[in-house]
């Protein structure tokens, strides 16, 4: 293609290369963690400060539903860790939770900056969340059946690939 330049040490990564790219790489992930402490990607949304939730992805739309006024960090950019931003949060709030679907990935980076939260104790590592589960959660109070569960006499509707999906050729392949 034009505009192409061969660069066989940046993308060829041979020991040798690598080694040589680690440096990049690191300076590469120094800018990346000043840029996550101040893009507008991850915002605080102030309430209630007795009550703060780090949260990113569809968890924030459960706990927008579930806790509105609590105040909440959502994090657009979670890697590389905004460390200073979440200490400045963790520090404004009394009770800290961390609201994540499945592995508890915010809850650990926020626990090594040596911050008390509290996560996957009160919400579960598996399946997905919805809104009754962070409201038990965050309220301490024994989860009720979800409104957004199976509800009893309806069809199951088994999951389904988007449409465009572009795996469907492969499984359609596979199954013949």
């Amino acid at each position: 293609p034009r505009g192409f330049v061969r660069d066989q040490p940046k993308y060829v990564m041979i020991p040798s290369n690598a080694r040589r790219r680690h440096v990049a790489v690191e300076e590469r992930l120094v800018r990346l963690r000043e840029l996550a402490n101040s893009t507008p990607l991850n915002r605080v949304e102030r309430g209630d400060d007795s009550v703060g939730i780090i949260t990113s992805g569809v968890s924030y739309q459960y706990v927008k539903e579930a806790c509105p006024q609590a105040s909440v960090l959502k994090l657009g950019m979670a890697y590389p860790f905004p460390d200073s931003l979440v200490r400045e949060f963790a520090a404004s709030v009394r009770r800290l939770f961390v609201v994540e679907e499945l592995d508890p990935f915010l809850e650990e980076q926020t626990r090594a900056l040596g911050i008390e939260v509290i996560g996957k104790e009160r919400f579960t590592i598996l399946g997905e969340l919805d809104p009754v589960a962070v409201a038990a959660g965050v309220s301490g109070r024994r989860r009720r059946r979800s409104a957004f569960r199976q509800q009893e006499g309806l069809p199951a509707r088994p999951p389904v690939m988007c449409p465009g999906c572009p795996h469907r050729g492969v499984y359609h392949v596979l199954k013949k």
